[in-house]
């Protein structure tokens, strides 16, 4: 039995071997992400032939992918079999994402689709590596598969207020003004009073983050002033109305 221990971004130590059957990945020193989401970002798969040059490929894909922090692995060979262990150590807590505009979608056919890509999204990206560039294209392919005339731009987006920073997704170069207002549940102030507080929203292009902010600055000191200091807004969700 033989034991090949690789660095990374080490050069290659050795000649290249016979392909053998992969039969077991390991991963060591996970925390947040499962060994499941490790194995599936590093495309390798169980029962398929590998070498030292295929495992330095998925390792250079686990550390593009903005995950960890650093990566070693080893290839261990029995005859015709190996096995493939990943010791990892993670990088720095995700950031949340959150998608600015897309109306045109829901929450789980954003998530389903960005997750043919990103097998570990979880609502959450790693602000370095390539995950949000793939999570950038996923939603450019929704967009384009609904010929919707937009591109995909992100960000990293900090509320001091809060003290909360997020990766910002926005579709750029499509109007969505907003036709009206809601406000499902009122109760201490009438929703009517509520909509005429909002009229500064009408036509105003959608944005899920202004939204919410007029929420909190505007629109909570009304009830504040009434001593309802737990009143609360639920994250805005939106409905397309037909042109």
């Amino acid at each position: 039995m033989s034991v090949l221990l690789v660095a990374l971004w080490s050069p290659a130590i050795c000649m290249a071997q016979k392909p053998v059957r992969l039969i077991k990945i390991e991963v060591v020193g996970s925390k947040r992400v499962t060994q499941e989401q490790v194995i599936a970002t590093s495309q390798l798969q169980i029962g398929q032939p590998v070498d030292s040059s295929l495992v330095d490929a998925a390792a250079e894909r686990l550390m593009q992918s903005g995950l960890f922090k650093t990566l070693s692995y080893r290839l261990r060979t029995d005859h015709d079999e190996a096995i493939v262990i990943f010791t990892i150590e993670e990088a720095a807590k995700n950031l949340p994402v959150v998608f600015e505009n897309f109306v045109w979608f829901a929450d789980d056919e954003i998530a389903h689709a960005i997750r043919q890509d990103v097998p570990f999204f979880d609502g959450t990206a790693p602000q370095g590596g390539t995950t949000t560039n793939k999570i950038a294209a996923a939603l450019q392919r929704l967009l384009d598969g609904k010929r919707i005339p937009g591109r995909v731009e992100f960000l990293p987006y900090a509320d001091e207020r809060v003290g909360r920073v997020e990766l910002l997704f926005t579709v750029k170069g499509v109007k969505i003004p907003v036709c009206s207002v809601h406000f499902p549940g009122a109760d201490a102030i009438p929703e009517t009073n509520l909509i005429k507080a909002s009229q500064q929203l009408i036509q105003s292009d959608y944005s899920k983050k202004d939204a919410a902010a007029f929420a909190r600055y505007t629109l909570f000191p009304l009830y504040r002033r009434l001593g309802r200091l737990r009143a609360t807004f639920q994250d805005p969700t939106v409905k397309l109305e037909p042109e």
